[in-house]
């Protein structure tokens, strides 16, 4: 967000016939990518952040592939917390399953649910408490 900031500021700044660049279109492309499909940003948060930032639109295609959106989420949020399982392996675990839809190899889809399952999906606070608890047990 930053970046867009500086760069609407930078363009105000600039002559009128000097193009201003700092991200380009095909960068927040690969940006929105990357969280939609590696960081589970089911509720599609660029463009938010491009409108906040710069109050312009940001012209992006609508994706192929069927996403949950933020209900969804909030759903899948109270059914974490109700059987005390990690949101984020859900939703990690949703999206490798949508990536891996047709893939005959078995080995390859077991590698990336194992690597799923071996992440540290607890937040700090727990951690910490955990830790906490173990040092006043001791």
């Amino acid at each position: 967000m930053r970046l867009l900031t500086a760069e609407r500021q930078v363009k105000k700044l600039a002559p009128d016939d000097q193009l201003v660049e700092l991200i380009s279109l095909d960068e927040l492309r690969e940006i929105r990518r990357i969280w939609r499909y590696e960081r589970q940003d089911w509720q599609d948060s660029l463009p938010a952040i491009v409108k906040e930032a710069t109050g312009s639109e940001l012209d992006l295609p609508l994706d192929d592939q069927v996403f949950l959106d933020g209900e969804d989420e909030a759903l899948l949020a109270e059914l974490a917390v109700e059987h005390e399982v990690p949101l984020g392996l859900v939703k990690q675990l949703i999206d490798t399953e949508r990536d891996l839809q047709g893939l005959r190899r078995r080995s390859q889809i077991m590698s990336k649910i194992e690597a799923a399952l071996s992440q540290e999906w607890r937040g700090e606070e727990e951690i910490a408490e955990e830790i906490e608890a173990a040092e006043a047990a001791a």
